[in-house]
């Protein structure tokens, strides 16, 4: 065995060595990340929950400022978790569905401006909250 022979051998194991720690850095890596995932979905669970506590019917006739602006947040945080997959679907809809329907109904008809504010109820649903309503809708007959 020559010069060569030996350089070509140790080159060979360093690299064996160097794959193995790469196989093992991008396991801990994926476990991480696992574990970081899972506990965003935790995190949103909790803030989920927490979003709809003490969320009131909304009279369309006659709408009450900070009880529209917290249903506001409420279904903005709903769509988002629904439609970004930030916690499971069937999670979702247990949890907020049945509120999420009624508040958003109550503001698409309500067509009086929200004391205060200058806009309808019916003005403040975004794209996305629609989205997420019809996705919710639709979730529920498959």
């Amino acid at each position: 065995m020559d010069t060569s022979d030996i350089i070509a051998s140790i080159s060979a194991v360093i690299a064996a060595g160097s794959l193995i720690y790469t196989i093992q850095s991008n396991k801990g890596n994926r476990e991480i990340a696992q574990a970081a995932y899972d506990h965003t979905k935790k995190a949103g669970t909790t803030d989920l929950v927490a979003a709809w506590k003490g969320i009131r019917a909304i009279n369309p006739e006659s709408p009450i400022t900070p009880q529209v602006d917290n249903a506001l947040r409420a279904l903005q945080l709903t769509a988002g978790y629904w439609l970004h997959d930030i916690i499971e679907k069937d999670i979702i809809y247990a949890q907020a569905w049945t509120d999420y329907q009624s508040i958003y109904d109550a503001l698409k008809v309500c067509e009086i401006e929200i004391p205060g504010t200058g806009v309808t109820g019916k003005s403040t649903l975004t794209k996305e909250m629609g989205d997420a309503y019809a996705q919710m809708n639709a979730y529920k007959k498959e």
